[in-house]
């Protein structure tokens, strides 16, 4: 895509739009006869038009007791369930 960088301005409007189209769709839904369209996305720069689509390496992990105590200190009390 060719234009000026995709910063977080131009992030932040394309999600408006994106919920806007949501929610109209949610509208239509509910209230019109017959099944709307699907909306599409705003395309982004770089992730072939697919914002919601994430490719992680590996799943992120649970952080450890150790790890939450260290971060929280004495301040919050973990438990296993």
């Amino acid at each position: 895509m060719h234009g000026p960088p995709w910063g977080d301005t131009e992030e932040l409007l394309a999600l408006a739009v994106d919920r806007l189209a949501e929610v109209a769709y949610l509208l239509r839904r509910a209230h019109f006869k017959g099944e709307p369209s699907l909306p599409e996305s705003v395309p982004r720069p770089g992730d072939g038009g697919r914002p919601d689509v994430v490719e992680l390496a590996e799943p992120p992990r649970m952080s450890s007791k150790e790890e939450i105590r260290a971060f929280w200190g004495s301040a919050i009390m973990y438990s296993e369930s």
